[in-house]
């Protein structure tokens, strides 16, 4: 009777802690039609912003007791190899930077609205922190038009950067502050649609937290 109450016990204990560490996860991305479970981390953030606004985003960030980190050399215009036909979207990505901002929420908040894109950083199940860059791929499934794209992207103020020239249906988009969610969101979002075969965030991996 003892050992039976036990091993309900220790079974009902597990249950708690598995339970308790998937609720951690409070954030996903898709791969390969899995769900992959996420942690989203304050106090980092990738920042992307026009270098003519660099000195007001400082000013705002040193108000606050913060700074710029890992500031990249300004990015004439955006550019990808394997891009073939370019989208409208490429025009609003010229004379930009990319940057780290370290600081909980409430601190980085107000200066945000100075950037074309911010994100948070994320956790990963196995502790490997990633940020978000603004970008999006997607694959189209069969059948999917380049239409149907267009329309979900302008729904959601999401840009359309390039179509991939070495492989077909596959396109890269980009998320700005005025899209209606960082680019892990607006994958899911995509991938919700039914139309993708794949959709899914830009990452930056081998980030120290």
């Amino acid at each position: 009777m003892k050992l039976s109450k036990l091993l309900i016990f220790s079974l009902m204990f597990i249950m708690i802690v598995m339970s308790c560490s998937k609720s951690d996860y409070d954030s996903y991305y898709w791969y390969e039609g899995k769900r992959i479970p996420m942690k989203r981390i304050d106090g980092k953030y990738y920042v992307v912003f026009y270098s003519a606004e660099e000195s007001k985003l400082k000013n705002a960030l040193e108000k606050a007791g913060l700074e710029l980190s890992d500031v990249s050399e300004e990015i004439k215009e955006y550019y990808s190899y394997s891009c073939g036909e370019t989208g409208s979207g490429v025009k609003l990505f010229t004379n930009y930077k990319t940057a780290y901002i370290y600081g909980n929420s409430k601190q980085v908040t107000g200066a945000l609205h100075h950037t074309l894109y911010w994100s948070p950083f994320y956790r990963l199940e196995n502790g490997d922190v990633v940020g978000i860059t603004e970008l999006v791929c997607v694959e189209f499934k069969y059948g999917t038009k380049l239409s149907q794209l267009e329309n979900l992207a302008k729904r959601n103020f999401v840009e359309i950067m390039c179509a991939d020239k070495y492989h077909s249906g596959w396109y890269y988009l980009a998320c700005t502050n005025l899209s209606k969610g960082n680019s892990l969101e607006m994958a899911n979002l995509f991938y919700a649609s039914g139309l993708f075969k794949e959709s899914a965030p830009d990452m930056l991996l081998n980030i120290k937290h």
